[in-house]
């Protein structure tokens, strides 16, 4: 009987790791794939291919060309305010009764409406530093040497309005790559309708994979209130008339239709073709307004310089700034409260405690608000650094309130992000001596028999002990994220409430308080307050400027020149677009919902690739999974990291349950327990990941690992990325326990039940390794003797294939020699 052949293929996680070291090999050489999505073998100096220690075939896929190839992504990091609201969409809890749907179409609603409003954020900052601060101020008033006469300074202005109502249009077909929708090239790619993965998550839904209908329409509406801003700009130059008032109404109704577009409780033919006859009609009214400010601004008069008497600000700017920040605010309540009430409508689905909802599933809730912070302070770098520039010399630009403002507020985030580094130094030193307690017993294998001299043992464990403490100590940072993230939320929504209050409690000189904004009158008492003062700045004088906003400049300045860095490094050094895009390829995983001006998503591609090379291994139809062979002549073992592991899962629910059934997943330095499943509950969930794991191939009985489901988890306590998927509460000293989840055998969860059990692990040794049930506790760094190898430091989240345990993990997933080749040491 021929024995099966095992082919072990590989997936990378963020940054795009290249193929030479997902394969730890020298050479590679492709052996399928296109430019983007690539498939390599390790081959030898004359181009033979090399096979694995036991022969099996080891295949690397290579997706990272889909976002950390092309040199353009490194300016992706300016759409990450875009990025973390979109994101927000997807964290929102599954609905499944009628009123958890209304709550969620609220929550959808509010979130779009916050994308939009980020939107004519940027728009207005880059209004403000290319009309205000450079046309109108600096070109204006004579200080530029080229340009000194009214015409040049017209054309200027001209031209600076031009660009800013093309900017959000151009972002869209140049940047945003349009609103293609990506299909598989085979009929029906996804799950059979009655497979329980496609009941039970939203990845297997065509949404996921191929995006939404409704993202064309978004960016009409986005790319309308772009020019809408425009012609409000250019009707307060002329003066009230129906310019500024037809702008108004563009702008007014891009918000209200955005808000309403994409609610699924009233989707239809009709209704869908209503939307985009409106969304087409508001665009061209947005161009149109846009060209008559263009007009306008042709034919009004503008004297030689500016009035020194008067505001210098462009006329209008100030009429946006309030409306924008009053409709952000009551957007994150509008949030806060929707997705509050939908996480206490959907309480009895939180699942176990290792996957149970971030912030009882106010995620989304907390997100957004954390983007519209970062959109507003990366508008308000921009300004500063053309003020900064422009204003070297005597007389300057002005810059609006507005800004000083936003300054005051990031010198209070800064006063935080301290605090915060503070609190956790403080931890840091009083967990140090338990951590380093935990770390000398988990590394006695490292010891054992490397030092015979007990002095000399002493000695070595002394020397490394304390850098692996604060080595675990870094990678434990991953559990609290959430609750950092909840402390910036809540710093976006009170210093946006501040900043609108203060200016209707004290309006600096030419800011004019509509009566509109009256009800913001009990909360600008409080800011009038000395208790709450500090919260917003006041009109400074020249001999006594603002701390909060000088500091707050710095930091401001300091994130554009940071941008600009990356932006210009990326143009020259591919190591720095691998780094600067890994949170691309993190937030490029979902698709475009709440904003278009996201990168397009790479889910799609790299999904339905890896979905037919699958089917190409098992040797069935690679398109539709059709003819798969009734033997087991292969073993195909899925190795997965870190993203690549969320990439994997996304990929198995669109596979039928008998292609799944031939496979085996291993996973290391995962995120699927401790973020994917926590942050995005309806689309990676307990019931999601059970599914998967009892879809796997069954192994065979045996081996050291006691569950049949062929899926195992390798992870490492010193990965400040990755973390565990099958185990959680692990204990360190004594006898080792863990708590046991997800069909854990001996556990109530293996029963169905929602608590895990604590159950006893064992700890081997040569190579050391502690097991958890599914999860293998990798010991890092791997202890060696220095006079056959050099010694390392921790490995971390990286090459885990390195790890002496790999090939017995393979071994055992491919169900070959299960007791022979583990390591069956005796326990230390």
């Amino acid at each position: 009987m021929t024995a099966p052949q095992v082919i072990e293929l590989r997936i990378h996680g963020v940054s795009g790791t290249p193929p030479d070291q997902l394969l730890d090999a020298p050479l590679v050489r492709q052996v399928a794939g296109d430019e983007r999505t690539r498939f390599f073998r390790a081959v030898d100096p004359a181009g033979q291919e090399l096979r694995g220690p036991d022969g099996e075939i080891v295949e690397a896929y290579h997706w990272g060309q889909l976002t950390s190839g092309s040199w353009k992504t490194a300016f992706w990091l300016l759409s990450v305010p875009f990025g973390l609201v979109n994101a927000a969409h997807f964290m929102l809890p599954a609905a499944r009764s009628g009123m958890s749907r209304m709550l969620r179409v609220v929550a959808e609603a509010a979130l779009r409406g916050l994308g939009i409003l980020l939107t004519v954020t940027l728009t207005l900052a880059v209004a403000e530093a290319g009309i205000d601060q450079l046309a109108w101020q600096w070109i204006r008033s004579g200080t530029d040497p080229v340009c000194t006469t009214s015409g040049c300074a017209r054309g200027w202005i001209i031209a600076a309005m031009v660009l800013t109502g093309a900017l959000v249009p151009l972002l869209i077909w140049f940047g945003g790559g349009g609103s293609r929708r990506v299909r598989s090239s085979g009929a029906g790619s996804g799950p059979p309708v009655d497979d329980p993965l496609a009941r039970t998550s939203r990845l297997a839904a065509d949404e996921f994979a191929y995006g939404d209908n409704d993202t064309f329409r978004l960016q009409l509406l986005h790319a309308a209130a772009s020019c809408g801003v425009v012609g409000v700009l250019g009707g307060a130059l002329a003066g009230s008339g129906p310019l500024g008032t037809g702008s108004w109404i563009v702008l007014g109704a891009a918000v209200l239709l955005v808000a309403v577009t994409g609610n699924p409780l009233h989707r239809n033919r009709s209704r869908d073709l209503r939307l985009s006859v409106l969304s087409w009609l508001l665009l061209v009214a947005g161009v149109v307004a846009a060209v008559g400010a263009v007009i306008t601004l042709a034919r009004v008069s503008l004297p030689e310089r500016p009035d020194p008497a008067g505001p210098g600000v462009f006329p209008g700017f100030r009429d946006l700034v309030l409306p924008l920040m009053a409709l952000a605010l009551m957007g994150m309540l509008v949030l806060l409260l929707a997705t509050g009430l939908l996480a206490a409508a959907t309480a009895g689905e939180a699942g176990a405690a290792p996957v149970r909802r971030y912030l009882a599933g106010m995620g989304a809730a907390v997100v957004a608000p954390v983007g519209v912070l970062l959109g507003v302070g990366f508008g308000a770098a921009l300004v500063y650094g053309v003020n900064r520039v422009l204003g070297l010399g005597a007389g300057g630009p002005e810059l609006p309130a507005v800004f000083v403002r936003t300054a005051h507020a990031w010198g209070l985030t800064a006063l935080l992000v301290v605090v915060i580094g503070l609190v956790v130094i403080a931890v840091k030193l009083a967990s140090g001596r338990r951590l380093r307690a935990e770390v000398a017993w988990a590394q006695q294998p490292a010891f054992f028999g490397t030092a015979k001299d007990p002095d000399d043992r002493r000695t070595a464990e002394a020397s490394s002990i304390r850098g692996l403490a604060t080595a675990w100590f870094l990678a434990r940072l991953k559990y609290v994220v959430q609750a950092v993230l909840a402390v910036f939320a809540a710093a976006g929504i009170v210093l946006t409430t501040a900043g609108a209050a203060g200016t209707v409690a004290a309006p600096w000189r030419g800011e004019v308080v509509p009566g509109w904004a009256g009800w913001l009158e009990p909360v600008s008492r409080w800011i009038r307050s000395p208790a709450f003062s500090w919260l917003t700045a006041r009109e400074p004088a020249p001999e006594t400027p603002d701390p909060m906003a000088v500091l707050g400049t710095l930091v401001l300045l300091g994130v554009g020149l940071g941008l600009l860095y990356l932006g210009r490094a990326g143009l020259r050094a591919q190591g720095v677009r691998r780094g600067a895009n890994v949170i691309w390829d993190v937030i490029a995983f979902w698709p475009r919902a709440a904003h278009p001006l996201v990168p397009p998503p790479y889910t799609a591609r790299a999904i339905d690739t890896l979905r037919r090379r699958i089917h190409h291994h098992l040797g069935a139809d690679p398109d539709t999974g059709a003819g798969l062979p009734d033997g087991d002549d292969v073993r195909l073992v899925l190795a997965a990291h870190s993203q690549g592991s969320l990439l994997t899962v996304a990929a198995l629910t669109r596979l039928s349950p008998a292609v799944r059934k031939r496979l085996s997943l291993l996973t290391f330095g995962s995120q699927l327990q401790f973020a994917y499943s926590r942050a995005f509950p309806a689309y990676v969930n307990e019931r999601v990941l059970r599914e998967v794991l009892v879809g796997l191939r069954p192994l065979q009985p045996g081996g050291p690992v006691t569950e049949p489901e062929g899926w195992i988890s390798l992870v490492r306590e010193t990965d400040p990325i990755g973390g565990p998927v099958f185990s959680y509460g692990r204990s360190q000293g004594g006898t080792p326990t863990s708590l046991r989840w997800l069909g854990s055998a001996g556990a109530g969860a293996g029963a169905g039940g929602p608590e895990a059990a604590r159950v006893a692990d064992e700890l081997r040794r040569d190579p050391p390794v502690r097991i958890c049930g599914r999860e293998v506790v990798l010991l890092d760094p791997v202890p060696v003797d220095p006079m056959l190898a050099p010694t390392a430091g921790p490995l971390g989240h990286g090459s885990y294939y390195r790890d002496p345990v790999w090939p017995a993990v393979v071994r055992y997933l491919s169900d070959r020699r299960l007791d022979a080749d583990w390591p069956a040491y005796p326990p230390v």
